[in-house]
């Protein structure tokens, strides 16, 4: 398309929003209401991943060493470790400072340990982090092959049941997203084909006069998109600001501690902005292109 034919083609549609000023607005506010919808389904989808992702952060493997094993070994232990491209962070723990975590968790009872430090009974660990925690299993069997290393502990039904339920919210995600998402364009189809329902009359002379198809496609279509881009910022920026005062407030009441596992607001309108922008101009387009498939059967 010429650059001279689309400009054209978008001073007829601006010229047109403008003349069926109040059909936009409804084209707009529909627009706006579904998007607000699906936002606060996203927002809240998207925080509730994050606090998966959170949880799936603090999957940790922990490595027991064999109670003879030396120092040389245990330096060697670690550099296998170290070699295991799944594994992220290595702490390495002694079983006096196992001791003295474990004393400081019972706190005042501390009486129930004494005498421990000359007869420590733990063992020395390392403690791992993995950049994959679905393959947990697999990375504690491998770690367990390896000499010096007694068992590997890392919570194998607590880890299954976050991973499963990790893997279900995204999925939930997903199908919720897609079927809002159809809502939507028949909303929005149905809005718009009311506004080209008026100009069917405008429609049919064009197409007598041999104007093709695409031709009298294309204002429609661009004034879909510019519809449904005001209506994507428009609602972008009330969701924006609700969640912004919403975390913001939570933090000065009982809700602080469920705010502070909350995505950060900034954070939250970066990651949904091209949604919205690209979800507008979806519906705008698929709107149009479905309103007017009736009317160019001439």
């Amino acid at each position: 398309m010429k650059i001279n034919t689309f400009r054209n083609f978008s001073r007829d549609a601006i010229h047109n929003i403008w003349r069926n000023s109040w059909m936009s607005v409804a084209s707009v506010s529909s627009v706006v209401a579904v998007l607000l919808i699906i936002g606060l389904v996203l927002i809240f989808m998207v925080n509730v991943q994050y606090i998966a992702s959170f949880v799936e952060d603090k999957i940790e493997l922990k490595a027991f060493l064999e109670l003879d094993v030396e120092y040389e070994e245990i330096i060697e232990i670690k550099e296998q470790l170290e070699s295991n491209e799944m594994i992220g962070t290595i702490i390495y723990e002694s079983k006096e400072e196992a001791l003295e975590k474990f004393s400081q968790q019972i706190g005042e009872r501390k009486d129930l340990i004494s005498g421990l430090e000359e007869n420590n009974p733990l063992q020395n660990s390392f403690i791992l982090t993995i950049k994959d925690p679905s393959q947990a299993g697999e990375i504690a069997k491998s770690i367990e092959r390896i000499k010096g290393v007694e068992e590997v502990k890392y919570g194998e039904e607590i880890v299954d049941k976050v991973l499963k339920s990790t893997r279900f919210i995204r999925s939930l995600t997903l199908i919720v997203t897609v079927i809002l998402a159809i809502i939507s364009i028949f909303i929005i189809s149905n809005t718009i084909k009311l506004t080209v329902y008026g100009r069917k009359k405008e429609i049919s002379i064009m197409k007598y006069v041999g104007a093709t198809n695409w031709y009298v496609r294309w204002p429609f279509l661009i004034e879909g998109a510019i519809l449904g881009l005001i209506g994507a910022l428009l609602a972008l920026l009330i969701l924006g600001y609700s969640y912004y005062y919403f975390t913001g407030m939570a933090q000065h009441t009982a809700l602080s501690i469920i705010s502070n596992s909350l995505v950060p607001a900034g954070q939250m309108i970066n990651q949904i902005k091209w949604y919205f922008v690209i979800g507008g101009l979806s519906i705008g387009v698929i709107g149009s292109i479905l309103s007017m498939r009736k009317f160019l059967k001439v």
